[in-house]
């Protein structure tokens, strides 16, 4: 008598369903170990450090043309002082340092979360008489960026 049992070819339910439970488990441990929400804020810090750097050099540039001086970029409180030290954001807002028209940026970067035109998000004082300091206070993950 021949026997009546059909051979199926193929993945039986259970390992297919083992093999997609691996497949999240791997997935989990990688989204864990990448952590994208840190990459993302040393990404964003990346882009505070180049502002910096683009605005001290843009206001380097404009205290190096014959002609201009510190006051001509407005008023800028000492980085030096005594309790607290302070400082000045760059703006267009009433009461900020307009870099507008002042430099040769064709824009002033701001600060990739909440940065305006109106208040980038950063902030400037004066280090010595021909010297400012450019901070970005918005830094996360607990870095200080600060260009001279």
């Amino acid at each position: 008598m021949k026997s009546t049992r059909k051979s199926y070819k193929g993945f039986s339910l259970i390992e297919i369903l083992v093999a997609i439970a691996l497949i999240v488990i791997l997935g989990a441990i990688t989204i864990v170990a990448i952590d994208p929400a840190k990459l993302m804020a040393k990404a964003r810090n990346a882009t505070r450090a180049d502002a910096t750097s683009q605005l001290i050099s843009a206001v380097n540039q404009y205290l190096a043309e014959p002609g201009h001086t510190m006051a001509g970029l407005g008023t800028m409180p000492d980085c030096n002082a005594v309790l607290p030290p302070t400082s000045v954001h760059i703006g267009t807002d009433t009461g900020l340092l307009n870099l507008t028209g002042k430099t040769d940026l064709s824009k002033i970067p701001t600060d990739p979360i909440g940065g305006t035109l109106l208040d980038t998000g950063y902030t400037i004082c004066q280090n010595s008489p021909t010297k400012v300091k450019i901070a970005a206070p918005g830094a996360e993950l607990s870095e200080t960026i600060v260009a001279e």
